[in-house]
Order: structure tokens, then sequence, then C-alpha cells
């Protein structure tokens, strides 16, 4: 978990399903799983302040021209320091989320990496 990790995301058709048109950032919205919960560490949903954010890769130079491609390279261990050293974790869950909101075509459903 001290690694950094590397999650590219595409979406292929950019105003359905999950709406990214016109969008160069995007945020992810996650937690360790621990066997006190699956969202642990999670920030409040709502503050985006506090998400790690996808940014457009340099490759894809139009947001309004789908697909949309979106990088984030990220440190669990950094990112969700709130987590005590020494628990158990087993997945990363998180979910992506656009700017508008996090409720219907503005956020994803969950996404898991085991660990």
């Amino acid at each position: 978990m001290n690694d950094d990790v590397l999650i590219t995301f595409q979406d292929k058709n950019i105003t359905t399903n999950f709406f990214t048109e016109g969008m160069t950032e995007l945020y992810l919205y996650g937690g360790l799983q621990t066997a006190s919960g699956s969202m642990e560490g999670a920030p409040d949903i709502t503050n985006t302040a506090a998400m790690p954010v996808f940014s457009l890769i340099a490759t894809d130079s139009d947001a309004n021209t789908k697909p949309n491609t979106y990088s984030l390279n990220i440190n669990l261990a950094s990112w969700y320091s709130s987590v005590p050293d020494g628990v158990v974790v087993t997945k990363f869950n998180f979910y992506i989320r656009n700017s508008l909101g996090y409720e219907g075509q503005n956020i994803t459903t969950m996404i898991s990496i085991d660990l």
C-alpha cells in the first residue's frame, strides 16, 4: 500500500450513464475495505477538495469529443492515513464522480481493486 497506483479511466460515451462531456477533471471518492467497513478513510462525498483528482490525459485534447480518458496517480497510504498502520486492508473501493454532483449520471457505480 505504500506504492503509487496509476488508475486510468476511459468514458467511451461522454453523455450517457456517466456524464463527462467538457470535463477536464473528475474526482475519486474512495475508501479502504477493512474488517471495520468498506469505505474506511473516505472523505465527505460532497467535499471534492478532499478527493484525489483525475485529469484528462495530455493526448486527449478535447473533453467535448468522446472518448474521454483520465488518469490519476495515487498513493493509498498517503491519502488514507487515517486508517491506522497494521490494519488489514483487503480492497480499495471507489467511485468516480464529476463536479456536478454525486447522484445519477454524475457518479459511477462502485469500483473495487483487490489488494
